[in-house]
């Protein structure tokens, strides 16, 4: 048993028994691998993660590969969840090392944490063409004893080179559109015509870009850019990325058409993944696409939610990756009987399998008006077969061992579901979505002491400070209470006096870190700039206070020149942008209008109700029952009154 036992983190809970000495992360090992003179072992991951149970099941466990480690190095296990401040700080050096990294993340640091080698996953023998873990830490251990100094040496200039790859340099003239349009072109260009999405395996839900694409197309009405939207929803969601039977998406798929995943689910992936089921429900009202999103609510509400949203749910069940989502045609056939032909047309479901052991993944493959014709019977007949028959399936399912759940609640995950669930009450007007979304802000707030906290007593990250801001704030744009309006004042204000440097610092800029990035591409959430230059510029129109649209200014600048090199992962920030050159679409409401505004994609949407002190109201009035007056570039509309008429403003 080493030291794990009483740690909060499942992750690290889940190594207790390895036979390997684990530490924690805290100052108190470090000062032991010093008094040691021994390296550090740093292995980070998540409870979650396939690949990191691969590593701890070959080689964590292994006793010989224990008694190295134990001999030789000082071993940190990490839970990236908990600790996202620190995967940060080692992903940066392992991508700067390989150009790559994920998890498990592998670092090989000196007493004083400046790493000096380091990789991914690692196996125990050399396959993949990849050295073997025993022999790689044999050689670490050798190069530490007989070369110290020259390691350390290294060590110092690999940091120095990576902090002087962090700085940025503000462009001095005025920003514009232009890198928009090259943005688009890359985005066709990766844009797979046939199964959606983007590139080609491993394929990531691309989140961002099609968030941006939402934009662009409120204001081109660009077909094309609607199809890319359209097929690539579709695709993900009819795939065996896509949990049929009980809604939710798993983390990626190793194939280029959704069809095989690792079947972790993801709160970060899930929660953003709702809220773009619910704009192209808002701009297309296809059932479809509300038929997903409301999938997607009640999965997370029944399997990961309680007074918060747990982090995760495992791909492995028994040390096997999918047992719980996958199934054999036999199964099938034993629990359907006669239903199963049609149940296996629909959802893809082979004799020999399409997966690992005979195994099938379920996925829309035929369509059920196709299955009516070729069986000769009715399509409501095959609608209510196959409804009944994913019933059992899923009843049989649940009789099943279920994978571990994380259940720990992280800020920045949470505060971003929040969002969602504000977007899910305003349209579609269920009561119970904003409550959850005012839950989750409150219980978050329970922990704020003078600062944000990602979890217990683990400090905010700029990821945590800012969903928790746009949080806030879409709170007050839903219910107009000034209380949500006020807090993200004095937390974005918090975030600016710990985090500001011309741009936002991931961690605070007074700690003593390694490297502290300024965060402005894409990767498994949106940039944390990006995020911050949003909420920036709606604090200045909610509140007219000019030094949050100049801080916005300064954020955007100092990263244009860097985000030229890196478009396909900067849709976020180019969402931020658009926003600050465009301006938002401003909506002065009078009376009982909101519902109207609410059910409709508007992007930048700022509204303001009666009452609120701010130049904009002046001169307009109320006529009759309700009245809405929609204002862009310092120009408004005549009084409209009458729902109809919004269609010739939004």
């Amino acid at each position: 048993m080493n030291k794990l036992a009483k740690e909060k983190s499942s992750y690290l809970r889940n190594a207790s028994k390895d036979p390997i000495n684990w530490y924690a992360w805290n100052e108190e090992v470090f000062r032991e691998a010093k008094k040691q003179d021994k390296p550090i072992l740093l292995s980070i991951g998540g409870v979650w993660c396939h690949w990191c149970h691969v590593m701890k099941h070959e080689s964590f466990e292994d006793k010989e590969i224990a008694e190295i480690i134990n001999k030789e190095f000082i071993a940190i296990k990490v839970d990236r969840d908990e600790k996202p401040d620190i995967d940060k700080m080692y992903q940066t050096f392992v991508s700067n090392l390989t150009g790559q990294g994920g998890w498990p993340l592998t670092v090989f640091l000196t007493p004083d944490k400046k790493p000096f080698f380091g990789g991914t996953y690692f196996p125990k023998e050399p396959k993949y063409g990849m050295p073997s873990f025993k022999l790689l830490l044999i050689q670490i251990s050798e190069s530490y004893k007989k070369d110290k100094a020259n390691l350390n040496k290294n060590a110092e200039n690999v940091v120095k080179a990576i902090n002087e790859s962090l700085k940025f340099q503000p462009i001095k003239e005025d920003l514009n559109l232009e890198i928009i349009e090259n943005a688009l072109i890359n985005i066709k260009n990766n844009f797979d015509p046939v199964n959606g999405g983007f590139g080609f395996r491993p394929k990531f839900f691309s989140i961002e870009i099609l968030d941006l694409l939402f934009s662009l197309y409120y204001e081109s009405k660009d077909k094309e850019i609607w199809n890319i939207i359209d097929l690539s929803l579709r695709k993900m969601a009819r795939g065996g990325i896509y949990d049929q039977l009980q809604g939710g998406f798993h983390r990626y798929s190793t194939d280029e058409s959704w069809l095989i995943s690792h079947f972790e689910k993801m709160l970060y992936d899930n929660a953003p993944l709702l809220s773009l089921y619910i704009k192209a429900y808002q701009i297309s009202k296809d059932e479809f696409f509300k038929k997903i999103a409301l999938e997607l609510i009640n999965f997370l509400i029944k399997e990961m939610y309680d007074k918060g949203f747990y982090t995760s749910i495992d791909a492995d069940t028994d040390n096997e990756e999918g047992k719980y989502y996958t199934w054999t045609k036999q199964e099938i056939d034993k629990i359907l009987g006669e239903d199963s032909k049609m149940f296996c047309l629909y959802y893809g479901i082979e004799d020999y399998g399409n997966f690992e052991h005979g195994k099938n993944v379920l996925y829309v493959k035929n369509e059920i008006e196709d299955i009516a014709d070729v069986l000769k019977i009715d399509v409501d007949k095959v609608k209510d077969v196959l409804k009944k028959a994913k019933e059992k399936i899923l009843e049989e399912r649940q009789k099943r061992k279920k994978p571990f759940v994380d259940k720990n609640k992280f800020t920045n995950w949470n505060c971003m579901a929040a969002s969602s669930f504000i977007l899910a009450y305003n349209v579609f007007q269920d009561k119970r979505y904003l409550d959850i979304a005012i839950t989750i802000v409150n219980e978050v707030l329970k922990n704020y002491r003078d600062k944000l906290y990602h979890y217990y007593d683990v400090e905010g990250t700029l990821d945590d400070y800012v969903f928790m801001i746009r949080a806030l704030i879409d709170l007050h744009q839903t219910t107009f209470d000034k209380k949500y309006l006020d807090k993200a004042i004095e937390i974005n204000n918090k975030l600016i006096d710990l985090f500001w440097g011309d741009g936002f610092y991931y961690t605070e800029k007074e700690k003593e870190v390694l490297f502290n990035e300024k965060p402005f591409v894409d990767l498994s959430a949106p940039a944390g700039n990006s995020i911050a230059i949003e909420n920036l510029l709606r604090l200045y129109y909610l509140t007219e206070n000019n030094k949050y649209k100049e801080k916005a200014e300064i954020t955007l600048k100092i990263f244009y020149d860097k985000i030229q090199k890196e478009l396909m992962y900067s849709a976020s920030y180019l969402n931020s942008l658009i926003f600050f050159i465009k301006g938002p679409i401003e909506i002065v409401v009078f009376g009982d209008f909101i519902n109207e505004i609410n059910k409709r994609f508007i992007p930048r949407k700022i509204i303001y109700k009666e009452g609120m002190k701010l130049r904009i109201l002046k001169g307009k009035n109320k006529i009759g029952e309700k009245t809405i007056y929609i204002c862009n570039n310092n120009t408004c509309s005549s009084p409209i009154t009458k729902e109809e008429e919004l269609d010739k403003y939004v």
